[in-house]
């Protein structure tokens, strides 16, 4: 598991093709924003079985965007191999914890260098 510290309007990058970014940060929720190929399974975790694909939305040069609120602790999977819960809601930021497949490259988008 990895823990990664965003503010709003940051992002991480999760593999080569999901990209989740911090849109809101509310004192006791988040937005997040997550773009992904439109095949990629978007689960919640207070959802049994329901996806979220119905928020897809068209924005920018990505093809596709889903928008989902967080609380604290709350998690989401992203299609079979990636977790991702945020963890805290501090201030002007939040604390995501990723788990994902040790292979699998995590960077922040303002650096190209990988997490790991």
């Amino acid at each position: 598991m990895l823990l990664v510290e965003r503010r709003r309007g940051e992002s991480v990058w999760i593999g080569d093709f999901v990209q989740v970014e911090v849109r809101e940060i509310g004192h006791k929720a988040i937005q997040l924003g997550i773009r992904a190929p439109r095949d990629v399974l978007i689960l919640r975790d207070n959802v049994s079985q329901r996806t979220a694909r119905t928020r897809w939305r068209e924005e920018g040069s990505a093809p596709y965007m889903l928008f989902v609120r967080r609380h604290a602790g709350e998690s989401l999977s992203i299609g079979p191999e990636i977790e991702l819960t945020a963890l805290r809601i501090h201030g002007s930021h939040v604390t995501l914890a990723i788990r994902a497949p040790q292979s699998m490259r995590i960077r922040r988008s303002d650096s190209r260098a990988g997490l790991q």
